[in-house]
């Protein structure tokens, strides 16, 4: 792509040169924010709405409503509730950057050696702690995050890990949802959880019912399998 608008071939953009590579790069954005937004858009409106911005940014990042719609608001630039292609590329660069910092603050955590990088022991001690991980699941997840396969995870890299072990762990919930719904309504609510966690851990109702509030971000008195996750 640098190739493409160095048009003197001296290693280094003037001006010009800059607003063409500007260019391609916001029309390359453009056009993989077109590819997601088929994925994401569940009316079919070929646009993104609020709901489904939260869906999306709380089941990859974690990020609730209070994180997201000033990001929302920002991206809609006509103003009409809807983010469309250009727009939800707009939004998916705020929604990253901000996965970005969160990682930075991850990576001063585990960062045990100091190299400013996560190795692979470092991100199994998270995973593990954290996610209750087999190592093999996170070293799968490492290496897809691992872009320029060194070994070890930038800011940026660490950024997908997370993202990566989030969406794996939702997976799990789901799949072993029924373990968590008692009584078979499709429902995970506080009195389920509680006999759960007491029977398993001996905390007490009190304890489970304040982490549950927490975490059911939507108001609707029972979990999600992303909350689920943010539960555990």
């Amino acid at each position: 792509m640098f190739a493409s608008v160095d048009d003197n071939n001296d290693g280094e953009l003037n001006a010009p040169e800059f607003a063409d590579f500007e260019r391609i790069v916001r029309a390359r954005a453009v056009e993989t924010s077109k590819k997601a937004l088929r994925v994401v858009d569940t009316d079919g409106s070929n646009t993104l709405t609020m709901d489904e911005a939260k869906r999306i940014a709380f089941e990859h990042y974690g990020f609730d409503e209070n994180i997201l719609t000033p990001f929302f608001d920002q991206a809609d630039e006509n103003e009409d509730g809807h983010l469309d292609a250009v727009e939800f590329a707009g939004f998916r660069s705020v929604i990253r950057s901000k996965a970005v910092r969160n990682a930075v603050e991850v990576l001063k955590e585990i960062d045990l050696d100091g190299d400013g990088l996560v190795s692979m022991p470092e991100a199994e001690e998270k995973t593990k702690r954290e996610d209750d991980m087999e190592t093999h699941e996170t070293a799968t997840l490492f290496n897809i995050a691992d872009q320029n396969k060194s070994g070890k995870l930038d800011k940026v890299e660490l950024a997908d890990f997370i993202r990566l072990v989030r969406l794996s762990a939702i997976r799990f919930a789901t799949d072993h949802f029924k373990e968590f719904d008692a009584n078979r309504d499709r429902l995970v609510t506080v009195d389920e959880l509680a006999q759960l966690i007491e029977t398993k851990y001996h905390v007490p109702f009190d304890v489970t019912k304040e982490f549950f509030n927490k975490v059911d971000v939507d108001g609707s008195g029972d979990l999600i399998p992303a909350e689920i996750v943010d539960f555990r």
